[in-house]
């Protein structure tokens, strides 16, 4: 299914998110670099696996035995798209959906 937003520039419309990005979490105002776009084992949908600048994540890149990506310890975290902002634009609108 296509969304139509009337409020969307056509400068959005281009732009997606890809691992190497650089976002801002919005919940703590940090920035962080995107490792991992893509589904996970412990809930559906489409998460982002970001690198943090600073320890003040959960984990290092794993969710129990499962490796999405890889950081150092607690610099990672992994979060939804609608967590995160790039250049003022909320990740939701940058992402494309995972059928299935």
């Amino acid at each position: 299914m296509r969304r139509s937003w009337s409020s969307t520039s056509t400068t959005e419309r281009n732009v997606k998110l890809h691992e190497g990005s650089q976002v801002l979490l919005s919940s703590s105002s940090e920035m962080a670099i995107i490792r991992y776009i893509g589904p996970t084992d412990f809930a559906p949908g489409v998460w982002l696996g970001l690198e943090l600048r600073s320890p003040k994540g959960k984990n290092d890149g794993s969710v129990g035995e499962k490796r999405y990506f890889t950081c150092k310890p607690n610099y990672g975290v992994l979060v939804r798209p609608s967590r995160v902002t790039y250049r003022g634009i909320n990740g939701t609108t940058l992402v494309d959906d995972i059928e299935g």
